[in-house]
């Protein structure tokens, strides 16, 4: 009998396409790596003060990347902001829920494709830590994180006894890459270093501006509080600035004779809102609470 040539040919076929595909895999991770590199972030290399270098990072430490992929739609969420926040919109007031928001900024498919294949490609395994994708987080190796951002990682003390890993020299990921991200981090941003100013003895209110009284006679408040029940107001507090209910309270003490500051002790939202106190974030708890008495109010610091 005659051999069955259409089989054959079949299964000749099927060989090729899956050699191909074999092929064609590691050749399209490896365009990945080999395509041209793009200096992100490209300011010139340097410590800021305070800071001195330690030496390399040890490449068997663990870091988390943050991959901060683009948003889409960025101007129109502007528009959409100042649109609620204007009395003379007829969108005044229709705040959007924190899931149109998402959907509104989520990244395109494309760009998300592209850095979660290049992290795939490099056996490295991610996740998308927010709704839609817009951050990406990933846990490496140093050595690991230095071979995919063609970085060096250095250990950096700070004079307060803070220590920190960066690479102040730069970084840099494959065109595909950063046509998809707005930055990495941790890389070349340091982080915020504050020391407690302790005020000066026999300060008052007779010597000082900024303070509630002054305060609410500039803004034309004057003795009124707040008298709805469902008032609140909140302030918010980044890069270890605390808050502390007894400098609150020392402030109050000091400023608030004869008027009503706030309404009790301000309620602590987050991972990250009591230890030293911070300059930044008790000033704003203390202008908040000191303009707006009998109003509820609300700490929220975030690590």
């Amino acid at each position: 009998a005659k051999p069955d040539c259409t089989l054959f040919k079949q299964l000749h076929l099927a060989m090729r396409i899956q050699l191909l595909a074999a092929l064609a895999a590691p050749m399209l991770a490896q365009d990945l790596f080999l395509s041209t590199r793009v200096e992100m972030e490209p300011v010139e290399a340097q410590v800021p003060a305070g800071w001195i270098r330690a030496g390399r990072t040890p490449r068997g430490d663990m870091i988390e990347l943050h991959f901060a992929v683009k948003q889409q739609n960025t101007q129109q969420l502007e528009q959409v902001l100042l649109a609620v926040s204007s009395p003379s919109s007829p969108d005044y007031g229709k705040h959007l829920s924190n899931h149109q928001v998402h959907e509104l900024l989520k990244p395109a498919p494309q760009h998300l494709a592209a850095v979660e294949n290049w992290l795939s490609a490099a056996g490295v395994t991610a996740e998308r830590a927010t709704p839609n994708g817009d951050i990406i987080v990933a846990k490496v190796t140093v050595e690991q994180a230095e071979a995919l951002l063609s970085a060096e990682y250095v250990r950096l003390e700070h004079g307060s006894g803070a220590v920190t890993d960066r690479t102040p020299d730069g970084y840099s990921l494959p065109q595909e890459v950063a046509d998809a991200l707005d930055f990495v981090s941790p890389t070349k941003h340091f982080p915020g270093i504050s020391q407690p100013i302790l005020q000066a003895p026999g300060r008052n209110a007779s010597n000082v501006n900024n303070v509630p009284k002054t305060l609410r006679q500039a803004y034309n408040v004057g003795d009124a509080v707040g008298k709805a029940s469902k008032n609140k107001q909140a302030v918010t507090a980044f890069l270890k600035q605390y808050y502390s209910e007894d400098a609150l309270k020392s402030y109050w003490s000091q400023y608030c004779d004869g008027i009503t500051c706030g309404k009790g002790s301000p309620k602590l939202v987050g991972d990250a809102t009591t230890g030293t106190p911070g300059v930044e974030s008790m000033l704003d708890i203390e202008a908040i609470t000191g303009v707006a008495g009998d109003v509820d109010s609300e700490f929220w610091g975030v690590g």
